[in-house]
């Protein structure tokens, strides 16, 4: 396609122009982040809902907390370069137990509760591959008020898959650690997999050494209404092309509302030999947008369909606003001192991706970014970086909320040079 990429005068699309005429986009916008952790922190208040089973049969309500014989340690790692932190699960060898992660809404606490189209992309290691673990990473249909999972077996037991009526997951299960499931249920029937040997170019084996590890590759899963797309990613390889396989028949409810989770699962059955240490690097929930749902092009992937340009966080132009670099201090702090930063404010639409600071001074410190809906309650977006002595501290986080500052806290020597600085960033 050729020409400039521009609004389409006297409508509210945006397109390109050609010998041939206005080629329409059907959607100029971004898709919003709903949910974003790296696990700098494992925060079961404003991030995590953590319930479990002892019995994995049945329609009831899960209990709260995680399931005996099972552990949640961390963060732990991201010392080393090119490491991450993460959260690690110790699925134990008790069977019929399952620990079950549901996200939250960060702002309020309140369940994470979301319909399609929507999006999840995770990052996820295992210690080891065994036949009798399960771990699944996906939407599960809840109720649309109290976001409590509703579960049944009207037409079939599921168990492996909590007996959701609706849901579709990643499931990472057998003993062959390059390989992963997808799985999906509809109206509460019968399950459909697709083959662990469609994702090729795949490992759930960490690079690194303990405990500074990182996830090679990623899992993406697109629920949209009318299908459902498992993608994996090679993150660390610029000639690996990812993997995407795409079912449309009988899908979840799209109608339906979803919470987002991840469950850690042995199955009856056989118990497992040795307990499995289950690794969360990154998690990251945001509205998907299907930008042409004409129906010549139903079935193309979203990047790919004509006429559609892919808008948004990369290489689109989507208005005339700049960055703003703001400068928030250059006062060296005293002893125990705090600086709290100036109210940053994105604006009210999705205009930049992420919020940027940049602190360094001549004294050791910590740094962190709070963020508020309002500028009047703030709440953290980021735990305490640690900012040593003629260090610099570089910290980058996606735009989920109106507003930010930085705050930085000096250690117990007065210090003679500091700068901080902020800007909000397109990419």
């Amino acid at each position: 396609m050729t020409g400039s990429f521009e609004n389409i005068p006297g409508t509210r699309f945006r397109g390109t122009r050609d010998p041939e005429g206005w080629k329409p986009q059907m959607l100029a916008t971004t898709a919003q982040d709903r949910f974003y952790t790296q696990f700098f922190a494992f925060d079961t208040t404003l991030d995590f809902e953590v319930l479990h089973l002892t019995a994995l049969g049945g329609t009831g309500p899960l209990s709260p907390g995680v399931a005996p014989s099972m552990a949640i340690t961390g963060p732990l790692g991201g010392a080393a370069a090119l490491s991450s932190p993460y959260i690690a699960v110790d699925m134990g060898t008790t069977v019929d137990t399952a620990t079950v992660l549901l996200c939250r809404d960060q702002e309020t606490g309140a369940p994470l509760i979301v319909r399609p189209p929507v999006e999840l992309r995770a990052m996820v290691t295992l210690s080891q591959r065994l036949a009798e673990n399960n771990v699944l990473i996906g939407f599960f249909e809840c109720d649309p008020v109290t976001g409590v999972l509703r579960r049944g077996t009207t037409y079939a037991a599921l168990p492996t898959f909590l007996n959701s009526r609706n849901m579709c997951a990643f499931r990472l299960d057998g003993a062959t650690a390059t390989q992963s499931n997808g799985i999906y249920r509809a109206a509460e029937s019968g399950a459909f997999t697709i083959g662990a040997t469609s994702f090729t170019g795949f490992t759930t084996v960490a690079t690194g050494t303990a405990p500074d590890l990182s996830a090679p590759d990623e899992m993406v899963l697109s629920f949209e209404r009318d299908a459902i797309r498992f993608r994996t990613i090679d993150v660390n390889s610029p000639t690996v092309v990812p993997t995407v396989v795409r079912r449309s028949d009988a899908v979840p409810n799209p109608t339906a509302s979803y919470r987002v989770g991840l469950v850690f699962m042995n199955p009856s059955g056989p118990a497992p030999v040795s307990a499995t240490i289950a690794r969360v690097h990154m998690l990251n929930v945001l509205d998907s947008v299907r930008l042409d749902t004409s129906p010549r092009n139903a079935d193309q992937d979203i990047q790919g369909a004509w006429p559609v340009q892919h808008v948004g966080q990369i290489g689109a132009r989507i208005d005339s606003v700049s960055p703003t670099i703001n400068t928030d201090s250059t006062t060296a702090l005293g002893a125990g001192a705090t600086l709290t930063g100036a109210s940053r404010d994105a604006g009210a639409t999705a205009t930049f991706s992420y919020f940027a600071a940049n602190v360094t001074a001549d004294q050791a410190g910590t740094v962190r970014v709070e963020k508020s809906t309002d500028a009047t309650t703030w709440r953290r977006a980021t735990a305490d970086l640690a900012l040593a002595a003629n260090g610099v501290v570089d910290v980058r986080i996606p735009v989920t909320v109106r507003y930010h500052r930085v705050i930085v806290v000096n250690g117990g020597v007065a210090q003679t040079l500091m700068m901080a600085t902020s800007a909000y960033l397109r990419t």
